[in-house]
């Protein structure tokens, strides 16, 4: 993820958070753009992917100091992949209405049935 503080050398459009298209012309220095995508991709980019590819830190949400939150079913699928399938559950009780917001909860469901966490463990008991 890019700084909220722009660097000099970015070009006009590249902004933290924003996709960003290149555009090429006829008069565009190829040599130059390459080594800006590539800069930016090993002072972005791979730390980003590094971070975010931590199955423990995406099952606990935590941010890390690029401050993407993973989506909460994410969050239930690391747990599941990790090992941890009781804590995925009761997260996922925790998250269901936010997994809601973003996804149909059915198709989630039917994903942890699949994989051995029945309905009756995922969803919250009645009070």
């Amino acid at each position: 993820m890019l700084p909220d503080r722009r660097d000099a050398a970015w070009p006009p459009g590249l902004a933290r958070g924003e996709d960003h298209w290149f555009g090429i012309g006829e008069d565009t220095d190829l040599a130059a753009l390459g080594t800006l995508v590539a800069a930016l991709v090993v002072e972005y980019a791979l730390p980003w992917l590094d971070e975010a590819g931590d199955l423990a830190a995406c099952f606990e949400g935590r941010t890390g100091r690029h401050r993407l939150a993973p989506p909460p079913s994410w969050r239930v699928a690391a747990g599941v992949l990790l090992g941890r399938t009781d804590e995925a559950a009761a997260l996922y009780r925790t998250l269901r209405e936010a997994i809601a917001e973003r996804e149909p909860v059915d198709a989630v469901e039917a994903w942890l049935a699949s994989i051995g966490l029945t309905a009756l463990r995922v969803r919250a008991e009645p009070a």
